[in-house]
């Protein structure tokens, strides 16, 4: 660890479960954890649209977008 900020962002990542990119300073690793928190708050949200839906079609269509949003978080905590 070469500065105080990148310290900090790898102690924060570490904390939260997320990967360290190179370069990352505290602003960009603040925006990035937001986004993944907001993205874990839609996930719920959708899981407990998944077990209330009584069709299956739409079931099957909500679990499809829970997959795709799986992925984006995923590509957010690297």
């Amino acid at each position: 660890v070469t500065t105080l900020e990148a310290a900090l962002v790898r102690w924060s990542a570490v904390l939260a479960g997320m990967g360290v990119r190179a370069g990352e300073g505290v602003r960009a690793f603040a925006e990035r954890h937001y986004r993944l928190e907001a993205l874990r708050v839609q996930l719920a949200d959708l899981e407990k649209k998944i077990v209330r839906e009584k069709q299956l079609d739409r079931k099957y269509e909500l679990s499809k977008e829970k997959r795709q949003l799986e992925k984006e978080v995923e590509l957010w905590k690297r």
